[in-house]
């Protein structure tokens, strides 16, 4: 899969990413483990676990993505072929403001001057909580569809 941009969010925080070629969700958890409340050393003690190397997308990646998402954050990749969205958090019915109000920030910002996404893009939005996915298909609607189903969730959305 090729892979886009990049972001971690938690409530009205927005990280992006660098280039994934360059570096991924989890090589930034280890780079910066006390933004996640994490200490290396727990990290590397759950890569030990399952006896992968560190920054290795494996195992040990996915159960520290979900401990992180337990705390609120909210782990976004735009992947390029397919392209869609990658939404992930704990449970997309708690995280859905922050999912909406961080939407509404791709329509309204630029990277690289480039829009970051647009209404046409497709979501898939999965929540670990109950392993359930949402997808809003770009051929009925995608982002503007997510967006009306949601708009009580941001005052700056128009009916």
């Amino acid at each position: 899969m090729l892979q886009g941009l990049g972001f971690w969010v938690k409530e009205h925080r927005i990280i992006p990413l660098r280039d994934p070629a360059e570096g991924t969700h989890i090589s930034y958890i280890i780079e910066h483990p006390e933004e996640f409340t994490l200490t290396k050393e727990e990290i590397q003690k759950i890569y030990d676990t399952y006896q992968e190397e560190l920054y290795r997308e494996g195992k040990a990646r996915e159960e520290i993505i979900q401990r992180v998402s337990q705390e609120g954050w909210i782990r976004v990749r735009h992947y390029l072929k397919p392209d869609y969205w990658s939404i992930q958090t704990y449970d997309t019915v708690r995280e859905r403001k922050y999912i909406v109000d961080f939407v509404v920030w791709c329509l309204e910002n630029t990277l690289h001057n480039r829009r970051i996404m647009t209404l046409t893009d497709e979501l898939h939005l999965f929540s670990y909580k109950d392993a359930t996915m949402e997808i809003y298909d770009f051929s009925r609607g995608g982002v503007e569809r997510f967006l009306l189903e949601h708009r009580d969730y941001h005052r700056n959305l128009s009916a």
